[in-house]
């Protein structure tokens, strides 16, 4: 009968111990978030609902609402690809 002394099984025992120390270590070090709010986003925060609802025609957009409704709201590709490409390039907002 062959028994292998214990020394053979020292070293996996030192590399469990080893990873569970690291293990700990890191658990112990809480980690932190961090929220950036860009100048653009502050200066969102002071325009008033009042700003808003001046922005856009309420009849339009109920008309617009009623035509999709009814599924008679066209849109012609050109003047949406057209304008998409202004808004791309900068030169409409």
């Amino acid at each position: 009968m062959n028994i292998k002394p214990i020394s053979h099984n020292a070293n996996y025992i030192k590399s469990y111990e080893d990873n569970k120390r690291v293990a700990e270590k890191k658990s112990i070090e809480p980690k932190k978030d961090s929220v950036e709010i860009s100048d653009v986003a502050k200066s969102l925060r002071v325009i008033s609902n009042d700003d808003i609802d001046g922005l856009f025609d309420e009849k339009r957009v109920e008309n617009i609402k009623t035509r999709v409704k009814n599924g008679t709201y066209k849109v012609d590709s050109r003047i949406l690809a057209d304008k998409m490409l202004r808004i791309m390039k900068g030169r409409e907002v």
